[in-house]
């Protein structure tokens, strides 16, 4: 017989550019900062936590390849506990949070934590030729966040995804630009409004001219 859940907390940090404000954060440092204050919204004891899902899709040059485990050690969670990473693509977070849920569903936990984290700006280049040995000849660098967000049967990478659409749907650029305008002109008056700080947790980035807190999305262009 199944178990009812219930979300005791939800945060996540502000949206960072691409090689903005967190692209000198490793992913597992990242999640276990936004996990700790998700802990400590929840009320609940963290020694009583003993699950977490945390969704990751990108490769970085971090030391922690694990990184679900890792980001619960961070925030706090016993050794006890139980992690696991999964790769659903964009859908990483999301599944993670189902999958999470499911196991208190079932009665493998009674309390658990679902989410993801990425950091596109440290996606990695690889070299696949140094592994055994490039021989002769001219090797190559493969770009890893291009590589994983391009689809394995021919569709190409995610972004063409939108010059697909157009074509689909007759979309003109005139209409694209609208709804691009209209997109972040909501989004700057929500940010002025203060519609995200209730569900940002600010992080604290080391500078070498001290300490700086970021706690506002970027890219937004009002």
């Amino acid at each position: 017989m199944s178990r009812d859940v219930v979300v005791l907390s939800a945060v996540r940090s502000a949206i960072g550019t691409f090689n903005g404000s967190l692209s000198s954060l490793e992913p597992s440092e990242l999640g276990g900062m936004v996990m700790k204050e998700a802990v400590a919204r929840s009320g609940v004891d963290p020694a009583l936590i003993n699950y977490v899902t945390v969704g990751n899709t990108i490769p970085t040059d971090n030391r922690y390849a694990y990184v679900a485990r890792v980001a619960s050690i961070q925030a706090g969670l016993p050794m006890e506990s139980v992690a696991m990473a999964l790769n659903r693509l964009c859908s990483s977070g999301l599944q993670a949070i189902v999958t999470t849920a499911q196991q208190i569903m079932l009665g493998d936990c009674d309390y658990g934590i679902g989410g993801g984290v990425e950091v596109m700006s440290r996606g990695m280049y690889g070299s696949p030729a140094m592994r055994s040995g490039a021989r002769m000849g001219d090797t190559k660098m493969i770009d890893l966040m291009v590589s994983v967000l391009t689809d394995p049967f021919g569709v190409g990478h995610m972004g063409v995804t939108a010059e697909n659409l157009v074509e689909k749907w007759k979309l003109t650029r005139e209409e694209q630009d609208a709804l691009a305008v209209e997109s972040h002109r909501r989004a700057a008056n929500a940010i002025k409004e203060g519609r995200f700080k209730s569900q940002i947790v600010p992080i604290t980035i080391k500078t070498r001219k001290g300490d700086v807190v970021f706690d506002t999305d970027e890219h937004v262009k009002p």
